[in-house]
């Protein structure tokens, strides 16, 4: 080759089309360890919440659960603090697992994204309803029989944070599907695993509509709650520690982003123009 001369332009575009591949290879592994980690996140703050907060309720007993309240309120406090916490990382979460499945099915992963993000904006209206009943339970009442307007009002206030809850349950279980189901198309978690997730997010669902249909059924299927609780810590731990399947992310059995026209559409679409026009998206490689 002469020196200076400059390489054939199908060789220079698919040498610049090799490196937009790998950069969004790498782009969509730090989405997939971000996506991981929240989803961790987002359930020990959630868990650590509801934990330190049913150590105070009675079930069936203002009163009692005033007088728990009261001799350790902080502790309370922080609790409910966590699960207002859990609720606005959520969004994050949501944003998160949109980067990651948008290449797979956009119009998918943006509705999961409205779910999440209306299950986070309920979840928090349901943390702040249960502060006002708190504040309420502070202005007085009769701690003894549970009587009188306070107790009235955080009656009241403590059956719309239940209501509310399994609303916001079922938000939850349709965007979770709807993850799971793009994590089964797209192969960035094993499809075994994906599979468990998408049947656990429809069951997690039930207790909510039981509780709003036949509430005398909800207790019974709170059981529903530990598929997902599997499901969830087992892909945010796979997710934060391995990333994205790197065969999947590379374009399905390492074939490069071709193998995947989704994929490779959304890297033609960030190419330079020039690059844009070859249709020669070479395989990823490396490890």
């Amino acid at each position: 080759m002469i020196a200076g001369r400059r390489p054939p332009a199908g060789r220079f575009e698919s040498t610049v089309a090799a490196g937009v591949a790998r950069a969004w290879v790498a782009t969509l592994q730090r989405w997939a360890r971000g996506a991981g980690f929240m989803y961790l996140f987002v359930m020990a703050t959630y868990l650590g919440g509801i934990a330190i907060t049913s150590h105070c309720v009675v079930r069936g007993d203002l009163a009692a659960t005033a007088r728990q309240i009261a001799a350790d309120e902080t502790l309370y406090r922080v609790g409910l603090a966590l699960q207002l916490v859990a609720s606005g990382t959520t969004i994050g979460l949501a944003g998160a697992f949109y980067a990651l499945l948008r290449p797979v099915a956009p119009n998918l992963a943006l509705l999961a994204l409205l779910w999440r993000t209306a299950e986070a904006t309920l979840g928090g209206a349901t943390a702040v309803v249960t502060f006002v009943a708190l504040e309420n339970l502070r202005g007085g009442g009769d701690a003894a029989g549970g009587a009188g307007p306070p107790f009235l009002l955080a009656r009241l206030l403590t059956a719309g944070h239940v209501a509310a809850f399994h609303v916001t349950l079922i938000f939850f279980s349709l965007g979770s599907v709807l993850y799971f189901g793009l994590l089964w198309k797209s192969r960035y978690i094993p499809r075994a695993l994906a599979a468990f997730g998408l049947l656990a997010s429809v069951i997690v669902a039930l207790p909510g509509f039981a509780r709003l249909i036949l509430p005398s059924l909800a207790d019974p299927l709170a059981i529903a709650w530990a598929p997902i609780f599997i499901a969830e810590f087992a892909t945010g731990t796979l997710l934060l520690v391995r990333g994205a399947t790197r065969a999947a992310a590379a374009g399905g059995d390492g074939a490069g982003p071709a193998a995947r026209p989704e994929i490779a559409r959304a890297i033609a679409g960030s190419a330079p123009p020039g690059v844009r026009a070859s249709r020669r998206w070479p395989a990823e490689s490396g490890p």
